[in-house]
This record gives C-alpha cells, structure tokens and sequence, in this order.
C-alpha cells in the first residue's frame, strides 16, 4: 500500500485490541507506504509481518514485497520445523513416560504385591480415585480404602452383557466416573473405575489407565491361575 486512504482503508477491520498495539508502535504522521506479509504453517495464519515507510513520499516497491515474502516463507519453514520437533519431543516424553509406568506396574505384578498395591500405585499416578473391580471372584480393591463412589450397580453384575470399551458414567451421588473394562482374550474379566471429569483424562492420564488395565488383566488371570491350579492339587 502506498497511500494513506489505502492504508487507513485496509485498517478498519483490524480488532480494537491490535489497533491499540499498532498505535501504539508506529508514528502514522508522515506514513507514506507499507508492506504486509501473513506467515502460514499448513494454511493457517500464525502472525503477520508488517514493515512500515515514513518520509515524505512513498519508498516501498512490488521488488520489496517480493523479497519480504520470500522471507515470509522461510519463516513459515522454521515454524513448521519447530512444530514437528515440539510434536516429537512431546511424543518421544510420553513414550518415556509409557516405560517408566509400565515398568513401575509390572514390577508389582512380578512381586506378587496384587491388585491393591496396583491400585495404589495407579492412584499415585494420576492422583484420582479409583476402584478395580475383579469380576473372576467379584472382589473390589479400591485407593483409597474405603472409597467414597459407588459403581452402578448393572456395571458390576456379571451376568449383564459389560462393555468393551471405555466410557464416562455417573454413580448414585452424580460423580463422574471414568469406567475402563479390563479385557482377556476379548472378554470383560474387570472393571476400572475412575473418578474424574472428562476434562481430566489427559493424555498422559488416559496412557496410565490403559498401560495399567493390560497390567491388571495380568494380575486377574495369574492370580485365577494359581486358584485353579490350588483345586487341582487338592483333588
């Protein structure tokens, strides 16, 4: 733009709170040309570059536009870049992360420190409460002890048909409860219960609810094992 009416022109639809950073940042008295150049990263505006002319008459040509969006888009480069490394920097942690929980699990498993010690372990981990309900025996083991929610009661039925997937439920008191099946050879054999909203179920939380269910089902089947083999012994 070379001419103030353009320039004043172009500016109307500018939000109140950036015309208040603009004049505050450029003398618009003896303005004569600007240029302006919108950075995108995968066709999305992320900022705009903005170089303004004073004096008195008009500097800026179609040459330095041409050089400013060359540079636009080497900027777009660098951001892009640093997107992807800000995205595999972040799945790279939570892979970290996914070892660190599922050997911490695991080690209890080994251990023989069963299905309460998990379920403390757990609660440590995303720091809401929570309830296992092992549906092989219908022992529940809960963190803490005694747990204040309450399962719906048809979740914990075994003869009613149990889902296979996760969901958010509410108990008799309207807590949100976060309920995850534990699966074996795809059959619900228990149920974890969490206590939180939906807003809660980070994704690091959702990786040690699932990291921790494949530990449990372990734990439910081992532990069954041992019964059966206990009652063949004895007859």
């Amino acid at each position: 733009l070379t001419n103030i009416d353009g320039i004043l022109s172009e500016s109307s639809n500018i939000s109140p709170g950036n015309l208040f950073h603009l004049y505050n940042s450029v003398q618009f008295d003896d303005l004569q040309s600007i240029i302006s150049v919108s950075i995108k990263v995968e066709e999305s505006t992320l900022c705009v570059l903005i170089v303004y002319q004073n004096g008195p008459y008009p500097l800026l040509t179609k040459d330095d536009q041409q050089l400013l969006e060359s540079f636009s888009d080497q900027v777009s480069i660098v951001l892009r870049n640093s997107n992807l490394y800000q995205n595999l920097k972040k799945q790279n942690d939570l892979l970290i992360q996914r070892d660190t929980i599922h050997n911490s699990l695991i080690k209890l498993s080994l251990q023989s420190k069963g299905l309460q010690k998990i379920a403390n372990e757990i609660k440590r981990m995303i720091n809401h409460p929570l309830m296992i309900v092992d549906l092989t025996d219908d022992q529940l083991y809960s963190s803490p002890t005694p747990w204040k929610a309450e399962l719906p009661s048809e979740l914990i039925k075994i003869n009613t048909k149990l889902p296979t997937q996760s969901f958010f439920t509410e108990s008799y008191n309207s807590q949100s409860l976060y309920i995850h099946p534990i699966i074996a050879i795809d059959v619900p054999i228990g149920i974890m219960a969490v206590e939180m909203e939906e807003d809660d179920l980070f994704p690091l939380n959702k990786m040690i609810i699932e990291q921790a269910s494949s530990v449990i089902a372990l734990e439910i089947i081992r532990k069954q094992t041992l019964v059966d083999s206990y009652y063949q012994k004895t007859n």
